[in-house]
């Protein structure tokens, strides 16, 4: 899948390009968008048109070495019901039978950041967590996004939004979740991260 871009004639050959290369490949589908759409709404598009109970989701910022199919036969993600790589959400393999449990990503998140602390904040309250799997066979090839020109794809400054990134998607999930680093009534702790307790509001 192809994000859009606020630049839209730039973004227009990028899609015809995108689509030409695509159409090489008799086992590729792909979607392209204009308009800069939410991450969790790509996701879920990805995950409706997945075929299998395992689906894996990469974003376009890696680079992938030939040893990669062996670390995903071989290191046990396949089995694990969710998973980042490398302890980052622009890598991770989600299962059907958690989607089911959990649900598709939240698309109030209208851009990009927060839909991960989301869901696995979703995960605790089904008394689920994601594991992780580190592999030498993958790395992000992208800067960080700080230095991606000083504007996001949706066209807005960074160094102005909230989050490092989004303030939309920043004030979408402090609407949703109340949080602490402390417990307090009703809350599910998710272990190994900065803000421990969540409930939703």
């Amino acid at each position: 899948i192809a994000n859009g871009h606020y630049q839209a004639e730039e973004q227009g050959e990028f899609i015809r390009e995108f689509d030409a290369f695509c159409a090489g490949f008799s086992n590729v589908e792909r979607e392209g968008y204009d308009e800069p759409q939410g991450l969790s709404f790509l996701w879920n598009r990805i995950i409706h048109r997945a075929t299998s109970e395992n689906i894996l989701i990469l974003n376009d910022d890696i680079m992938i070495k030939t040893g990669f199919r062996r670390f995903v036969e071989e290191s046990g993600i396949v089995r694990a019901p969710a998973a980042t790589i490398n302890s980052s959400w622009s890598h991770f393999k989600i299962s059907r039978s958690v989607i089911e449990k959990v649900g598709l990503f939240d698309e109030g998140f209208m851009e990009i950041g927060g839909e991960d602390d989301d869901y696995i904040a979703r995960m605790a309250m089904h008394g689920l967590s994601p594991g992780n799997f580190s592999t030498f066979s993958l790395r992000k090839s992208s800067p960080g996004r700080k230095s991606s020109g000083g504007v996001n794809s949706y066209g807005k400054v960074i160094a102005e939004q909230l989050g490092g990134y989004s303030t939309a998607n920043t004030e979408y999930l402090q609407s949703k979740w109340e949080t602490s680093d402390r417990h307090f009534e009703g809350a599910v702790e998710i272990k190994g991260r900065r803000i421990r307790y969540w409930k939703l509001k």
